[in-house]
């Protein structure tokens, strides 16, 4: 999707996804959902069948050095899978920054295409999710995540004329392929 970026998403209010924008961002000419066709068709691809349509989607929003290799590491994870904080953060580069990671989970403003959802606690167990414990379980089934889209899930994107630059435990989960 040449020229267009995501900077925000999620199951919220325009308003708070509004709070999670970087200062230039606020600056922007930005486009709601219901004029972001190209959004709902890759949700549309998504749902016929193309799980990786959503990783051809550019993304940007603010955050450390940190924080934006985490957002890198999560969207590599493929659909259907989980892995925990821990191996988050040494996808990320730094094994030792377990909390870090679950800080940028939680700061994450481009939720479900950057899928924080398929982060865990290294015992399996769910752990947090900004958009509550049972939508991160719907995130993690196709069908739920359809639902709930339909109830809510609203995106922020600019267009623009040039392309934005910008040994551990795995539970397995969810998608059955």
């Amino acid at each position: 999707m040449e020229g267009k970026t995501l900077v925000a998403a999620g199951f919220t209010t325009f308003a708070q996804l509004r709070g999670k924008l970087s200062s230039a961002d606020h600056e922007r000419q930005l486009v709601a959902s219901k004029d972001s066709i190209w959004v709902a068709e890759i949700i549309q691809d998504y749902f016929d069948g193309d799980i990786t349509a959503f990783n051809g989607i550019s993304v940007r929003q603010p955050g450390s050095t940190f924080s934006q290799s985490a957002w890198r590491a999560m969207r590599k994870i493929p659909a259907g899978r989980v892995i925990s904080y821990a191996t988050l953060a040494a996808k990320a580069g730094s094994p030792a920054a377990v909390r870090a990671a679950g800080t940028a989970c939680g700061r994450n403003a481009i939720a479900p295409f950057i899928p924080c959802h398929r982060i865990v606690r290294s015992d399996g167990t769910l752990g947090n999710y900004g958009y509550g414990t049972s939508r991160k379980v719907g995130c993690c089934a196709m069908r739920a995540l359809l639902i709930n889209c339909a109830a809510g899930l609203r995106v922020l994107s600019y267009l623009h004329e040039e392309h934005c630059c910008e040994n551990q435990r795995t539970t397995e989960g969810c998608f059955n392929r």
